[in-house]
């Protein structure tokens, strides 16, 4: 009987939609979305259309469906009222993020997309370099090479100018033509992508855990940063990978997992440096809550996940808040959402549990002038994401500011 109380618990909350992942549909329970050019005329390329639901008791979003959509038209399966985010991505378009308080079956919206400019950045804690394991284990080159093959599909849809990378332990060994080159094979990885321009800040491995940049435009200034937090607490830490874009300033970081005053120690230099530019961000997995997500959960809740279950850890991203940054996705929601998935096992990824949000520890900190260009944020929590790491992708757009 408890499995069936799961399982209902489960559909109420997802808005029971029987479309999570499915191609555009729904029939005559279906909410219609339009999505037009600045002309009125249906957007016939590739859109990605994600659609998340409001779970009341955190107040936090979770995913109800996920299309490719491609006759400008698609059909939401709704069984009541529902409130409804909905994000639409398509490579010849600006992204945009829609709020619908009151979907209901039999009415329709319209998303007009306008013609493409500024900067897509996105960042993503692709687990272990898409499978990084022990060469000594069997296959696992190819189920790597599986991996890293799907997610160059899966991002051509979102079509970012600049991804920000954690954990690409598959990479920083070379090739044939450059072996000493340590960027040179995620170079030939990124281009499989569109993307010309990649750097990484260390070799990998098993347990290297690397950051990364990737780019279509060039990336200049290039700083491979290892920290020495040794004497302030003894532990280990990843550095950080700093690189000018574009006219903004970019460091993608992995603050230590295994400390929370050398989280401290790391973001104190990194919120230094960006809070020294004018257009900079950093972007990466902080391994740390903020007491901006605490304001925007429910009374009485707070971010956890399938590793611990303990009061939040502010002081990392209190570094950055102190130095005047902002969290880009607080920007455009009033809505708590996880970048760490919260189920627990061996079983497929998940957003949540009945009793577990998840944790927001993928961040993208910008400076007040950068902050003011964004105009779209989107956690990227689909049938495909919560398949391919235990975090999700995060993705923001910049207006036009040169």
């Amino acid at each position: 009987m408890k499995y069936l109380y799961y399982i209902l618990a489960i559909c109420i909350l997802a808005g029971c939609s029987s479309s999570f992942g499915e191609e555009e549909g729904g029939g005559r329970d279906a909410f219609v979305v339009r999505i037009l050019d600045g002309n009125g005329s249906p957007v016939t390329e590739n859109v990605r259309l994600d659609v998340y639901t409001v779970r009341e008791d955190f107040n936090s979003l979770v995913p109800y469906a996920d299309y490719d959509v491609t006759s400008g038209t698609a059909e939401i399966t709704v069984y009541r009222p529902t409130r409804l985010i909905v994000t639409a991505v398509a490579s010849s378009y600006n992204p945009v993020r829609m709020t619908v308080d009151n979907a209901v079956a039999g009415q329709s919206v319209d998303i007009v997309l306008e013609p493409r400019s500024g900067l897509r950045i996105m960042e993503y804690n692709v687990d272990y370099g898409w499978g990084y394991q022990d060469p000594a284990e069997a296959d696992w080159e190819s189920e790597s090479a599986r991996r890293k093959a799907s997610f160059v599909q899966w991002v051509k849809k979102y079509d970012p100018d600049i991804i920000t990378f954690c954990e690409l332990n598959c990479f920083g060994f070379g090739t044939e033509e450059r072996p000493d080159d340590i960027d040179a094979d995620f170079q030939e990885f990124a281009r499989q992508y569109g993307h010309s321009y990649a750097s990484i800040r260390k070799q990998g491995g098993r347990n290297s855990f690397p950051t990364g940049i990737s780019s279509r435009y060039p990336l200049s200034d290039i700083e491979k940063v290892e920290l020495q937090t040794a004497p302030q607490t003894g532990y280990r830490v990843h550095g950080f990978l700093q690189a000018e874009c574009e006219g903004v300033t970019l460091i993608a970081c992995h603050l230590s997992s295994q400390d929370a005053t050398t989280r401290e120690v790391e973001a104190e230099e990194i919120a230094k440096r960006v809070s020294a530019e004018e257009y900079a961000l950093c972007s990466g997995d902080m391994n740390s809550d903020s007491r901006e997500d605490l304001a925007h959960l429910a009374d009485g809740v707070w971010p956890n996940n399938r590793w611990w279950n303990s009061p939040p850890q502010y002081g990392p991203i209190d570094r950055y808040l102190d130095a005047g940054l902002e969290d880009s996705y607080y920007l455009v929601s009033d809505y708590f959402q996880a970048t760490c998935s919260a189920k627990n096992g061996d079983e497929l990824y998940d957003f949540s549990t009945i009793s577990m949000t998840g944790m927001k520890v993928d961040c993208m900190m910008m400076t007040p002038s950068l902050a003011e260009k964004c105009d779209f944020a989107a956690i990227i929590q689909t049938s495909q994401t919560r398949r391919a790491s235990d975090h999700f992708p995060y993705m923001v757009h910049l207006d036009s500011f040169r």
